[in-house]
Formats: C-alpha cells, structure tokens, sequence
C-alpha cells in the first residue's frame, strides 16, 4: 500500500469548520484554531520519539501525525481535530527518529503513526513533556486472494482524494451472516494514501465488510457492507452539518460544562458515534462536521453537570450538508438525587468498594461510584429522565426482586426517574447471570426506577 508521506488537512477546514467555530463562539475560543503560526512561547515542547518495526529495527520514512487533542485539565471549548497543532506531523529518518516542534503545553495529544508496509497505530493521551515515544509498528497483513480484500478510495464531494482518512471496519458479512466485534483476522483500521486510496486485508475470506471513515475537516461518513474484490469502492466524504447553541443557568451563561450529541439510532451498522465539547465563556457550544440528514440527542453530561444540576436530553433532527441547527439557549435545571445500598440476600457483606454504574437510555452518557462500607451509593444532578442502574458481584446476579430489573440483559435496573429517590435497594442473590426474559417483553422504560425496597427490610 502507498501510505501518505504528508497530509494536507488544513484547506478546507480551515473555510468551514473555522469559520463556524469563529462566528459562534466566542473570540478567545474561536483564536485557539488560528491558522497562522504566531512566536512559540518558551514553555511549548517538542514531541519527540522513535518508531521501530516489529522486530525492534528503526523505520525510515515512517509518518507521524498529530491526529485529535484534548485539554490536561478541564473541557475543551472546541472538537478534537479543531486544535491548531492537529495540523502538524513528522517524517522519520534513518534512525527511526522524529520531532514535531511546539505543542502546546496544555493539551494531550492523540498520535496516528503509518508507514509502508505496517499496520497504522494509534497512541493515545501522549504529553511530550513527560519522555520520548517509542512505537512498534506491526507487518501489515498479507493477502492473495480477491476474496481476502477489499479496496477504496475516499473522495471529498469534488471528487478529490482525501490524504489521511482513517477507515474502521464495522461488521464483517460472511455467508448468511454479519458479525459486529471480534473479526481480528482483518485490519481493524487503513489510512488513506495521498490519492486517497486504502485497502484492508485479511486472513481468510469475507464477503464484504462495513466501514466508517473519519478525516479532518469531514463528517464522519457511515457505509453499509461493501464487497470484497479487485473492485475500487469510491467513498465520498462531506462537510456535514452544524449544531451550536447556548447553556444558562438561571438565566446566566454557564461555562466549562461538556455537552454531548449523539446519534439516535443506535443500531451497530449505522450508528454515527457521540461527540462532546465545552461551553465558551458565554455559555456558547458549537459541533461542526456532524453527519447529516440525521436524529441525534443534544445534552449535558452528568459528570461535568453535577455541580450545576441537570440538562436532559432533547432529540433533534440535523439538516443536510452546510446547514446550521440553532439549538437556542438551553435552561440547566435541578438534578435529582438517586441513593440507595446494595443488598446481598444470603446475608453476606457487599465486597468493599464495589461499583455501581448510572447510565443514560437516549443521552450516550454515563457515571460511576463506590460503595461505601455498608454497600450504600448515591449520585447527585440526575436529569428526569430514563436511565440504567448496574453493578456486577463475582458470584452473584441481580435477583428478580427488584421490580425494575431488565429481563433482557440481566445486568442491571432500567426506569424512568421523576423525583428524587434515596431508598433504592438493588438486590443480589447468589447464582451466575441468566440470559433472556421470562414471559412477554415489558417496556420499564418509561416506568418509575423500583428496586427490591419493598420486599427488604
């Protein structure tokens, strides 16, 4: 495969995304994806590293990019990609050795490293002022037959090769059957070479694979299962859409709280992932390059909210390509409190410390905590709305007692909260978990969160 020997993100982002960020959120926020170079200040460090084969052998010519960011400490105001260093990369030399000069020291940085031959890597939450990196990149996997592999080319709407486009495979088709997880014998994910082209290999025969591709300054694009072959997929990337609006709390803006969109559908072949950032000063937040044409959950995140109280998630259709969505100002109201204790009906203690899980059913969004001694648990700013409790006990399954309880997966309670509810009791008996329900299907939903309180003492 001809792997990209340097990407050139910037053009078009730069027209869209920025100008997006720059009208809607504030200055200061909106300067951080200046595109002009300005004086380094001392305290910038260079990320520097060497990048080895397999067998411990330096790579000439290998490529490191500087992919995504996020903040040390806090929320980021912008989206991953939208952080003027995310434009930055390095080429190894003789020796396996690279720098890239000058990131900024507040942010950690989520490194994609390719070169000719090898499996692309990704290194995550890399501070270049803690030690050099070191990465190994695996022997790309080898393929002889049509049927082993599968081809593309990934183009702007222009028609365009898109340089550095990293593609996942989602469920693989074999036979009558797709399988979603679990298919290492493929490339998990290809990067895309400077005429746009790609290919995943693999090590027995599939019929087509699912993929989703991601680039800077695109909508993340979602493709249903394309056949294995000498074809060449031609895959076409867009802008997207954008949403953007304002969180006030008593009428005032409120800063610093992460946001969350994600996709309503939430089936595995076409879900189009969540996204997060943080409100500006002024309360502002703003997505951009969000895929289009699409229902997705606009809300805030418990852990981020916890403090200020809740924001439930509202269901908004995004429009096509280009288009704007004007959330409009959106009220943080007071959370619930949801507190209760474990109990273990063979009368033994709950294991110290155990972890108890808050999920949401629309918002992709989740808290946790420990019990404490007693196998008490609570959790403040809960928004009114469905949610999912679930804890796991070696030996132990969650005993039907607890009226809440999901006779589908088993793992947890599942139900609607309206008010602040402090005596649940989530119930444990001694056995390994069952699969399946019992009887018809019951929507507990949008039904009040029970537990075993009332069959406890």
């Amino acid at each position: 495969m001809n792997w990209v020997a340097r990407v050139g993100f910037a053009g078009r982002f730069v027209v869209s995304s920025f100008t997006a960020i720059s009208m809607l959120l504030s200055a200061p926020a909106a300067e951080e994806v200046a595109t002009k170079d300005s004086p380094a200040p001392r305290h910038r460090h260079d990320l520097t590293g060497v990048v080895n084969d397999a067998a411990g052998n330096p790579l000439n010519q290998a490529n490191i990019f500087v992919y995504t960011a996020e903040p040390k400490e806090g929320t980021g105001v912008l989206c991953p990609s939208c952080y003027a260093d995310c434009r930055k990369s390095a080429t190894t030399d003789a020796n396996g050795h690279f720098k890239i000069e000058s990131l900024d020291p507040k942010l950690l940085f989520h490194i994609l490293v390719v070169a000719k031959g090898k499996e692309p890597n990704f290194v995550g939450k890399v501070d270049p002022a803690v030690k050099p990196l070191e990465i190994s990149l695996k022997p790309a996997k080898e393929s002889l037959q049509p049927d082993q592999q599968l081809k593309g080319r990934v183009l702007d709407p222009e028609g365009k090769p898109i340089a550095g486009a990293v593609v996942n495979i989602r469920g693989v088709v074999r036979g009558e059957s797709t399988r979603y997880g679990g298919n290492e014998d493929l490339d998990q994910l290809a990067v895309s070479d400077d005429q746009g082209m790609f290919v995943i290999n693999s090590q027995v025969s599939f019929a087509a694979v699912g993929l989703d591709i991601e680039a800077r300054g695109y909508a993340k694009g979602i493709f249903s299962p394309l056949a294995s072959g000498t074809k060449v997929h031609e895959l076409k990337l867009t802008e997207g859409a954008t949403v953007h609006g304002r969180l006030l709390k008593n009428g005032k803006p409120l800063s610093g709280v992460e946001m969350g969109i994600c996709g309503a559908d939430r089936k595995a072949s076409t879900y189009v992932g969540d996204y997060s950032v943080g409100t500006d000063k002024e309360g502002k937040f703003v997505f951009v390059n969000l895929p289009p044409g699409l229902d997705y959950f606009l809300y805030g995140r418990m852990a981020s909210l916890r403090n200020h109280g809740a924001l439930a998630a509202s269901r908004r259709h995004v429009g096509d390509d280009s288009s704007v969505l004007d959330a409009g100002d959106l009220q943080v109201y007071p959370g619930f409190r949801l507190a209760g204790r474990i109990h273990l009906n063979d009368g033994k203690p709950v294991p110290p410390k155990t972890r108890v899980l808050l999920s949401r059913n629309e918002a992709w969004d989740a808290v946790q905590t420990d019990t404490d001694t007693d196998g008490s648990f609570a959790f403040a700013g809960v928004p009114s709305e469905s949610v999912k409790l679930s804890a796991r006990i070696t030996g132990y399954r969650i005993s039907e007692r607890n009226r809440s309880l999901d006779m589908v997966n088993r793992f947890g309670l599942i139900g609607l909260l309206k008010a602040h509810k402090t005596d649940l009791v989530l119930e444990f008996e001694p056995g390994e978990i069952q699969r399946g329900g019992r009887g018809g299907y019951v929507d507990l939903r949008q039904k009040p969160l029970l537990g075993a309180e009332a069959s406890v003492k």
